[in-house]
């Protein structure tokens, strides 16, 4: 048998420390009050592995009530939970989570107005959406795939890069588009487009001020590395790396 490392009884000890500090924590947010109309649940039963989010002042959390499953805030003042937007009209979930922080106090998040069914006649599907934390500024980014299909979901690919961001979406099938956006309608727009070959956008990551993006072509089975400034202009195969797997990472 393999010996334990010396450190492996101290790591036990601080790691046993820190239990009733995190027990206490999960207490605090699963008692919070919310106000009704809404299901007593605690706020991490809808919630993902970035949640609660705490940005400019507030934690953001989601929540299932009778608004259905959607973006709450609180500031930590008992009784001062309030619902931020009700983006599927109604009983439907709109929130799917996903949050980034972007500019100006606002940040990114990915939901859904169709509530998931697509026959809403304002729905989107899945797509980008802004919030600065407020009704009135939570809106859609831009709605990428037409109508209810889904646009944007991985939010695992999302870099920023001189104060833009840029993320893989599509405009029907795989994630087969590289776009950006300032967080306006006007300012997202598509930087490369790979459907033409099948391509699908597999990592990024920003290194050495550019975009390093891996391509995926399923049906040539191969893979390419390509490198972006943020512009077409600027984007360009760098490697093509046949069938060989890799990973970037950000540098």
């Amino acid at each position: 048998m393999c010996a334990r490392p010396s450190f492996f009884p101290a790591v036990l000890i601080a790691a046993a420390a820190l239990l009733p500090c995190l027990a206490s924590r999960a207490d605090e947010f699963a008692s919070i009050a919310l106000t009704p109309p809404l299901d007593t649940l605690s706020v991490f039963d809808e919630a993902g592995p970035d949640l609660p989010f705490a940005h400019a002042g507030k934690v953001y959390f989601i929540q299932r009530t009778s608004y259905g499953t959607e973006l709450w805030a609180t500031d930590g003042t008992p009784g001062a939970e309030s619902l931020v937007a009700d983006i599927a009209p109604g009983a439907a979930s709109g929130t799917l989570g996903g949050f980034i922080p972007a500019s100006g106090g606002r940040f990114f998040l990915n939901a859904d107005d169709s509530g998931g069914v697509g026959t809403d006649a304002q729905g989107h599907g899945r797509e980008l959406w802004i919030t600065d934390g407020t009704t009135g500024g939570t809106r859609l980014v831009k709605d990428i795939n037409p109508g209810p299909d889904i646009g944007f979901t991985l939010f695992d690919r999302f870099v920023e890069l001189g104060g833009t961001y840029f993320f893989p979406a599509t405009a029907g099938g795989a994630y087969r588009g590289l776009y950006k956006t300032d967080g306006s309608e006007a300012g997202t727009e598509l930087v490369q487009d790979f459907s033409a070959d099948g391509g699908t956008v597999l990592q990024m990551a920003v290194g050495l001020g550019k975009i390093w993006i891996v391509v995926r072509f399923q049906a040539e089975r191969r893979e390419e590395v390509w490198i972006s400034d943020g512009t077409a202009a600027g984007t360009a195969m760098l490697a093509d790396l046949g069938s060989n797997p890799i990973g970037i990472f950000p540098m």
